[in-house]
């Protein structure tokens, strides 16, 4: 640990709070996959349902954004690994048209 580590960990809320303002690009195509357990099960740092918070998510990206949710856990490419690469193989092929 070192003073520049405690000042960064001391602003992460601060952080977080300008991300969320920031705008992503329209042009900018974006797609997030979502496990089913952090899309079902509560977060007690969050204060609204983990459903709301994704779509809330998404809604700040824009239309152009997608998703899907897969069986798992926070850990989601340890057991989806040939339908994560399925899904990046698509987004990939439907970005270079």
């Amino acid at each position: 640990m070192n003073n520049n580590t405690l000042e960064q960990i001391e602003c992460t809320t601060d952080y977080v709070k300008d991300a969320n303002k920031l705008t992503y690009p329209a042009n900018v195509p974006y797609f997030k996959i979502i496990s089913r357990q952090t899309y079902e099960a509560k977060n007690n740092q969050i204060k609204i349902a983990p459903q709301e918070y994704q779509q809330q998510h998404l809604a700040r990206i824009g239309a152009q954004a997608k998703y899907e949710i897969l069986d798992g856990t926070h850990f989601i490419y340890l057991k989806n690994v040939e339908r994560i690469f399925e899904i990046a193989d698509e987004f990939l092929s439907g970005v270079n048209q």
